[in-house]
């Protein structure tokens, strides 16, 4: 990984980018009409930072080793927090790793067709493939929400 960009955008949204080497000015988006209210290319932080997403949460952001976590100032404790090399790299793939709290509920990330919703504890390959033209293909929005209130998309 050649850098992360973190952009805090509003209403409490955090947008990753992983920068490679390859030129990409033509980004797609699905996030739109956001406001970038802070950005941090974690490449150029010397110490911890901290930033508030909105008025109940702060983002901790440590650039060595780096390490993401979203601390709930109400209830005094990490929504969410990365684990140690949580970015990985492939040949043919980027992937993230991340720990999640004993009492949380994982959904999301597509169909499953044994009907099996609870994702704890299950590595997940997440790809959108989908023929407009076939219409009994099973297309998925690959998206991970959290009963601790956050999501991934």
């Amino acid at each position: 990984m050649d850098n992360l960009v973190i952009n805090l955008l509003d209403n409490g949204v955090i947008n990753l980018k992983v920068l490679n080497n390859y030129d990409d000015n033509n980004r797609i988006s699905i996030v739109k009409n956001k406001k970038v209210l802070k950005s941090f290319e974690v490449s150029n932080l010397k110490t911890v930072v901290e930033y508030e997403v909105d008025a109940e949460n702060v983002l901790v952001i440590n650039p060595d080793p780096l390490e993401l976590k979203v601390h709930s100032k109400k209830y005094k404790n990490d929504i969410f927090a990365t684990k140690l090399d949580f970015i990985f790299e492939t040949e043919k793939e980027t992937g993230l790793r991340f720990d999640y709290n004993e009492d949380e509920i994982v959904l999301g990330l597509g169909q499953d067709h044994m009907a099996n919703l609870d994702n704890r504890n299950v590595q997940r390959v997440a790809w959108h493939q989908c023929n407009a033209y076939d219409r009994a293909n099973n297309c998925t929005v690959p998206f991970y929400l959290s009963s601790r209130g956050y999501g991934f998309l």
